[in-house]
This record gives structure tokens, sequence and C-alpha cells, in this order.
């Protein structure tokens, strides 16, 4: 800018450093007249400055608020000043003078009602909250890896304050917040917030967060108090679409918290590794009570009858934390003792049985009968790696 004087500026077409020392300008003008006038009050601290903000009337007049709290009577007062920093000289008490000597103020008390008014004007700009907006920027910046520039061209914040960005500039894995993962819930159910999607964001120190997106398409992150990060090194069992599990490996997990069941707590979203070429996002049980993650991957999914199967074994409402457990137990039991490969015997019985949360050992073991008489054992359990002979 070549000149950065308050009255010679657009100030809304400034960018929020510009923005913060246009406002650091014209403070320090109005701060000096009000020294001039009232320094005693300010060096004894019964007056004290807050806050700076422009705004502009309804008729595109500039006003800078000034916004003070006079401590001898702890209540918070305003002065407002012009384009060129010049105290506008209207108050209650002059009104009043004016109208003793039979004066018509109706002007005058609408003009004074509209500048009371602009303390709520959502257009407002103070200079506390530019300030707090930029450390903020500089945060997330450095948080998510992405460049202040791209973040104050795309960013907004909402009522309380809060930087939000937009999701374009995340490039995270993105879930659809309708998907659904289970006869009675989705993913919002599962996640909470009034969102239409979810990112899952590697960020530039290589940390994980899980972001909420909003129906305006900006996006908030979902604390702490809600879900916990998980990162331990771990396999779970991904469910495919034809039936069948595989085992993948856990990239990051976000286990649900503050919900109303211990069962709920047992969920997890996130990412993991099944071998293709890019991570797949998936939905799972089994976050702290099981030893391994059940698991489906909720990405692009086919609906089908063994869909349908897995979607009740997953509800929360329909398998129980015990049951849900239990089920696993027995497979992996009697995968162990017929020498067979659990997730084979797993997706197995997940086809035969429809209600796979109350199958019994007896059930299972049959089952794991069949498969160890037809299905030869994986190479591996025929190597001996103690002793070579020829």
């Amino acid at each position: 800018m070549e000149n950065n004087e308050p009255n010679n500026i657009d100030f809304m077409q400034l960018t929020t450093r510009e923005q913060i020392d246009a406002l650091e300008n014209a403070y320090n003008v109005i701060y000096k007249n009000i020294y001039e006038n009232r320094g005693q009050d300010i060096l004894s601290g019964k007056l004290e400055i807050i806050d700076i903000a422009y705004n502009e009337t309804s008729d595109k007049n500039v006003v800078y608020d000034i916004k003070y709290m006079d401590n001898s009577t702890q209540e918070e007062k305003h002065e407002y000043y012009n384009k060129d920093l010049e105290k506008i000289d209207i108050d209650a008490e002059k009104i009043e003078a004016y109208k003793l000597l039979g004066t018509d103020t109706k002007e005058m008390e609408e003009e004074l009602l509209e500048l009371q008014s602009l303390e709520k004007n959502e257009n407002k700009v103070s200079l506390s909250n530019l300030k707090s907006l930029d450390k903020q920027i500089d945060q997330t910046a450095l948080s998510l890896g992405i460049s202040r520039e791209e973040i104050v061209s795309s960013a907004t914040i909402d009522a309380n304050e809060n930087l939000k960005i937009d999701e374009k500039i995340l490039n995270g894995q993105s879930i659809d917040a309708k998907e659904k993962v289970s006869i009675h819930y989705n993913m919002r159910d599962v996640l909470g917030g009034d969102y239409v999607s979810y990112q899952i964001v590697k960020t530039a120190n290589g940390n994980y967060k899980l972001m909420g997106i909003d129906s305006k398409g900006y996006a908030e992150e979902i604390g702490q108090d809600k879900v916990e990060l998980i990162r331990t090194s771990q396999n779970i069992s991904l469910t495919q679409e034809n039936g069948t599990s595989k085992e993948a490996s856990l990239v990051v997990g976000f286990r649900i918290k503050s919900r109303a069941s211990e069962v709920d707590n047992d969920q997890i979203v996130g990412l993991c590794n099944d071998g293709r070429s890019s991570m797949t996002t998936f939905y799972g049980r089994g976050a702290i009570y099981q030893d391994q993650i059940v698991a489906e991957n909720i990405s692009n999914l086919t609906y089908n009858g063994y869909r349908a199967k897995q979607e009740r074994f997953m509800d929360t409402l329909e398998t129980d934390k015990y049951e849900f457990t239990i089920a696993n137990e027995i497979i992996d039991e009697s995968a162990e003792k017929h020498n067979i490969d659990p997730e084979v015997l797993r997706s197995e019985v997940i086809k035969k049985y429809e209600d796979f949360d109350n199958v019994t050992m007896e059930e299972v073991n049959e089952m794991a009968s069949d498969i160890e008489r037809t299905e030869p054992p994986e190479p591996e359990h025929l190597l001996d790696t103690g002793n070579n002979h020829n």
C-alpha cells in the first residue's frame, strides 16, 4: 500500500495482517487524542481502553468504535470516531440538552441508535479478534503444513471466533457422513456433529487429525473430548465386500469417546493399509476389549447379502460388547485348535450364520474341521525353521 492512513484504504479488501496494521495505526492516533484529554484517568487506572473495531453504517460511513472500561463504575463504554479519526460528538446527555432547548433531536437520536447497534454488527472487524485470528492462522498453517496464504484466501471465522478452513485445501481421506456402517447407524451417528462429511488428515509433523466438514464446506477439528487418537502398531481383521476377511495394518484410528454405553466407546474409525496401492478408511469394533479390531471398509461399499450380515454383526444395538467379543474368541480358539487361518473360518461363519453373535462353539468347530480336511495348511506351517534336513 502506498498510503497507510486509515481514511485512504479499502479496509475490507485488506489481508488480515494489513487490517491489523491499519487498526493499530488508527488506535495510536485515537489513543493520543484520548490521552491528551484524559491522561490522568488512564494513568490512575480509572479508564482502560480495551479494543478498537472497524465498522460501516447503513449508508457506508466508516466508524471506528473504541471500547473502554470505566473502572470507577465497572461499566463498559464506547466512543465513536469517523474515517478521519475525529470523535463523533454525540451522546445521550447532549441529545437531552438539545431537547431542553426545544431542538428537534429525532435525527440525532437515530444516529446514536445506529452507532450503538454497531457493537452487534456481524461485519465489524475488531483488533482483538484479528490478532486472535492471526495467531490461529499461524498455528493452523504450522500444524497442517499448509501455507499461510492458502489459509487466509479460503478461511473464515465462526460466531465463536474460531478459524474454519476450506476442506479443499486439506487433501485428506474423505468419509461421507451418510455412509452406512451398520443396521442402525451411519458415520454421522458414530462420530457425531452436524457434518456432511469427515476427513482424516495427516499433518506436517506426521500426526493425524479428524476433521468434520459442515454444509458450507468448512472444516473443524473433532477434539480429544470426542475421540482418542490411536497409533499403536497392530493388525485388524478387515471384512471385504464379498464377505471374506483379510489382515490389514492399522495406520491411525480414532476411538469414539463420550457415548452412552461402553460398547459405543469400543468403536473406532480410521485408516489402514490392506495391501492395496493406497490406504483405505475403515469402521471397526474391538478398540478396547479385543486384541484385534474387527473392521469393515467404508469406502464405496457394494450392498449384498454378505454386507447385510456384516452390518448386523457390527451394529452396537444388535450385537453387544459381550456377544461381539465371545463370537470372535470362539472363532480364534477353534482356528488355533484346528491349525487353520482364523480369517478364513470367520468369513465362512459369517456367510453361513445370519445370527453370527449367537454362534456356538460346536457349530464353529464343525466348520473348522471341514476347512481343515479340505484346505491344505499355509506353506509357512510346513517350514522347519529350526533344522535343515537334506
